[in-house]
Parts: C-alpha cells; structure tokens; sequence
C-alpha cells in the first residue's frame, strides 16, 4: 500500500461532542512526483459515468472503427461505414451503433482495468462479445486515443490513453473511492477549541480511518505522524460500503463515546474524493456538519496524485 503525506483543512467538532476547529498545512510527500512525459495507468473507476466517442484501430482487422465507451456502464462499437480519415469528432456526429462489447461487470474488474461482458453474438461463432477497458493518463498526447486488440474472437481489449484535460474535461469531478483503494494518508491535526491540542490521523482508503489519542505536541508533523510509536487507539470507522453509484463509501463501526450523537455511539464516516485539475498539492476536509462522531471526509487533487498507480 502506498503511503502519502497531504496538507488538509479539517472543521470538525470536539472528540467528545464539543465544538471545534482543526487547521492543517503540509506538503506532499516527495514519494508522489509525476514525470511531465510519463504515462501513468489510472484506475478507469475513477471516471465512473464519463462518456467518450472516439475512433479505434484495430490491430486484427487492421482498421478504424468508433468506439462509444460510458465507464463502469458500457461499451458499443460502429464498424460500417467508419473511414480511415475520420477522427474523434467525426466518431461523434456519425456514431451509430452496430456491436456491444458488453456491460460493466463489477466482480472481474480490478484497479487495472475493467471488465464487461454480455455482448452481441453476431459473427462470434455464438458467443458473447466482451471486453477489458484499461486507462492511460499521457500528459506527452494532445488528444485521446484508443488501441483495440483482439487476443480471442470477439474478446477485446481497450486502451483508452489521453491528456489530463480531454479524459477529465470538467475543472472540477468527483471520483470513486475506490480507485485510490489502499493509499494510505497521515495527517497532523490542531484542534483550536481544545486547546489547540494536535492530533494525528492515518487514513486507509478502503479499510480503516484511525486517529490516535492523546493529543500529541504541535510540534509534530505530519511526517512525524508516521512514526511507529503511534497506537491508532481511536477508530473513525472501517469496513466501508460503496453507494449505490460508487461515489462515496460509508465506514462504520468506529470506536464507541458516550460523547457521540451517532445511534451507535460509535465515530463513523462518509468518504467522498474530487478530482481537481487545478490543484497544487492534495488536500483533505473532514468535518462533523450534523452530528458529534458522523465524520464527513473529502479528499481532493489532481487525478494522477489521487489514483495514479
């Protein structure tokens, strides 16, 4: 698992149902540094619902097609008619659709790449069309691109590569948790109603939110937050569920107060990520907007620091 250090901005209420503010400022860790050349394999959940027409080439049939990809939905393919010369915009005003490759299967998907199966039979020898969707972040490329093998018949592979700004167009998106599953975040917090009293906490994507207690000096940094002294003896929740969209994930069944508002009296937490194409650094806000120990958590930055493998 990948460890990074962040700088966050976190509002929150007191440990035990008091009001409080915490403020943080820190850098990234040097460990996250992207090459301006170098390709980067992404996770493709993290464009969840983003839609891209765009024209093909095919390795084995040695030819343009266009391709109509919605992520962690769907893929379709037009194959008559397409010419040589087309490019993207050409695949979009013309699109038509001849062939499904398949609809997102969730269980034979991976941080790589995803799967999708359950399409046409057609010229398929009776079996079903399917296909594994890879994404590729090329800050060299000026538009997208995509590559089409086809190891077996009718079983393809895609690989979607492009620049920051055409695979993510919006300035700001959200993203699932999910495509940052195992990057691990420390984090050095000062709390200004108690006493400015400074925490760390150390987040798990996709497992467990620790903070540890007591306060600790200000001192500290969020690097210091690492060291292994540290007992992590509070929960803020684990064993997170995914929404129904895969946008935020839930995590529950995080250390019991009597201060918390929760039904549980346990700490829990909603974790939601924002792809910013204008960010300097990765930051975090994490907040209690309604409840005492209800955690709303909110990681942002720029895409390829968020899921970048």
């Amino acid at each position: 698992m990948r460890r990074i250090t962040i700088g966050i901005v976190i509002s929150a209420f007191a440990l035990f149902g008091d009001a409080a503010r915490l403020e943080y400022n820190a850098k990234p860790q040097s460990a996250i540094v992207f090459s301006a050349n170098a390709s980067i394999p992404l996770n493709p959940s993290a464009f969840k619902g983003a839609k891209f027409i765009v024209k093909g080439y095919s390795q084995v049939q040695r030819a343009t097609f266009c391709y109509d990809v919605v992520v962690g939905e769907r893929i379709d393919q037009m194959t008559s008619g397409v010419k040589s010369t087309w490019d993207d915009e050409a695949c979009k005003s013309f699109f038509k659709k001849d062939f499904s490759l398949g609809n997102f299967v969730a269980e034979h998907s991976s941080a790589e790449k995803e799967a999708y199966a359950g399409g046409d039979r057609t010229l398929c020898a009776g079996k079903q069309r399917s296909a594994h969707l890879f994404v590729t972040l090329d800050p060299s490329a000026t538009n997208l691109s995509m590559e089409v093998r086809e190891p077996r018949t009718c079983e393809y592979e895609l690989f979607l590569k492009g620049p920051i700004e055409k695979l993510q167009p919006e300035e700001k998106a959200p993203i699932a948790p999910s495509s940052a599953q195992g990057k691990i975040f420390y984090i050095l917090g000062n709390s200004i109603v108690q006493g400015r009293s400074c925490f760390c906490y150390k987040l798990i994507i996709g497992d467990t939110l620790y903070q540890h207690t007591p306060a600790l000096p200000c001192t500290y940094t969020n690097e210091k937050c690492e060291e292994p002294e540290l007992a992590w003896n509070k929960i803020i929740g684990k064993s997170p569920v995914n929404s129904g969209d895969g946008m935020m994930q839930s995590y529950g069944g995080g250390t019991s107060d009597a201060g918390c508002g929760t039904a549980s009296k346990k700490r829990e937490a909603s974790l939601t990520m924002i792809s910013d194409r204008g960010a300097s650094a990765l930051s975090i806000s994490v907040s209690e907007p309604t409840t005492a120990c209800a955690y709303k958590v909110v990681v942002s930055g720029q895409l390829a620091a968020l899921v970048g493998n």
